[in-house]
């Protein structure tokens, strides 16, 4: 059995449409498990009343919104406790075509040595969302911010991104697929554990891929297998205080905690990040607001 987990956030109309979409196009056995991540608004109710009697669906109510990995890791457990051998992390916001699933489950099956699975995404305009990328090291992640992004010195942003994949036959490595659809082998919950609650936002998927690497589990995209990616608005605006802090933070946790980047050059990745925060703060409100949790949670890494 595979798990399915959706997080939700005030998008119950994507949630619903998400699991039709699965039940449409999936024919290996499933069970989804959805969670509300504690919305504000009345998105529990409405999933109560549209799935209560759907006996491939769990809904789960989180007794806070501690984000993706919190939110992710309550389906999770509940999966692996029923027996799933995968478990399939979905945003709401995603549609699956034909047999995606199955693909996915066929795959995971028959290559033990894979511990990290993924379709490939399409955006709604037809183009392909570009998202395989090298697990990070302090220098290709310097090379990915700005202005250093545009000299990409040696090649490095070009070899980082995978820029030469077309998406055409399957990719197994070592590195870092988009997060809005992605499956994990039971191997690798019982080799790397469950999904860091410490970041809120931002650098799941860094994080799952660098513990893959730790314990020598490949990551593997399957072109056969695709989705589409609505991108719903359930983060928000991704110029705002709010998001840009969960970005700047949890790539600083990211890189101390996992690449262990030493202090000279947590230096200068802080100071990287920190400029635009200050500057925006100097005419946004919310930026002022956080200025001073950015730099004390900072201190604390």
């Amino acid at each position: 059995m595979i798990g399915i987990v959706i997080l939700n956030y005030k998008t119950w109309e994507d949630t619903i449409a998400c699991i039709e979409s699965i039940q449409k196009t999936t024919n290996c056995n499933y069970k989804i498990y959805v969670v509300d991540n504690k919305s504000p608004d009345d998105s529990y109710k409405q999933l109560q009343a549209a799935l209560g009697n759907n006996n491939k669906v769990t809904l789960i109510e989180a007794d806070r919104n501690g984000g993706y990995s919190a939110g992710n890791n309550v389906g999770i457990k509940l999966a692996l406790n029923d027996g799933a051998e995968a478990v399939l992390l979905s945003n709401s916001d995603i549609i699956f075509y034909e047999n995606s699933i199955d693909i996915i489950n066929e795959y995971i099956k028959k290559n033990p040595q894979v511990g990290i699975v993924g379709p490939k995404v399409i955006l709604q305009d037809g183009r392909i969302q570009h998202f395989v990328r090298e697990n990070y090291t302090f220098y290709n992640y310097i090379f990915s911010k700005k202005p250093f992004v545009n000299l990409d010195f040696f090649g490095i942003n070009n070899k980082t991104m995978n820029k030469n994949y077309k998406y055409e036959k399957e990719l197994q490595f070592s590195g870092i697929l988009s997060g809005c659809c992605i499956a994990l082998t039971k191997n690798y919950f019982k080799k790397c554990g469950l999904l860091d609650e410490n970041v809120f936002l931002y650098y799941e998927e860094a994080i799952m891929s660098y513990k893959a690497q730790k314990y020598n589990l490949l990551t593997c995209l399957l072109p056969e297998s695709k989705v589409l990616h609505k991108s719903s608005v359930s983060i928000g605006n991704k110029q705002s205080a709010f998001s840009r802090y969960h970005r700047y933070y949890s790539s600083m946790y990211f890189l101390r905690k996992y690449v262990k980047i030493n202090i000279l050059e947590y230096s200068l990745v802080f100071i990287i990040n920190f400029m635009p925060f200050l500057i925006n703060s100097i005419n946004k409100k919310e930026y002022r607001k956080m200025l001073k949790t950015f730099i004390k949670e900072s201190k604390r890494l």
